[in-house]
């Protein structure tokens, strides 16, 4: 039974799920806004902002218990840019906003990113038609 189970299987056993958050997770710290579905934004959102309030302490256990769940690259830009830039917030760093629908399979969308790093110099944003948009 799963009684008092919340987290989201995802169609992925434990270890490839964790692998999974990991990868998206470095992936957030790098680029600052990534794409994804719905159901893995919801999942990504409590892991995620626990390694971002781990890392605004930066002693050598949090910075070592970080790289075991994200990369060099990711825990360094990580260390270095998005926890000092967090320092004053309590929570609350990502924002998940729904996309349209994705073609291929119907899967709904959405686009995860950094409540203090807004998009930097996005003039357009791609719409699924293919047509472009400005954004305002």
């Amino acid at each position: 039974m799963r009684n008092l189970k919340k987290r989201r299987i995802l169609s992925r056993e434990k270890a490839q799920r964790e692998s999974l958050l990991s990868g998206l997770a470095a992936a957030l710290f790098i680029n600052k806004r990534i794409e994804t579905t719905l159901a893995k934004a919801k999942e990504m959102k409590p892991y995620t902002e626990k390694i971002i309030t781990g890392a605004k302490l930066k002693n050598a256990a949090r910075i070592r218990l970080t790289g075991k769940k994200i990369s060099k690259q990711a825990s360094k830009e990580l260390f270095e840019v998005i926890a000092p830039a967090c320092l004053k917030r309590e929570g609350g760093y990502l924002r998940i906003m729904k996309k349209p629908f994705r073609e291929s399979d119907g899967a709904s969308m959405a686009l995860v990113e950094l409540v203090d790093f807004p998009a930097e110099n996005e003039a357009t944003d791609k719409v699924p038609s293919g047509k472009l948009i400005k954004k305002g």
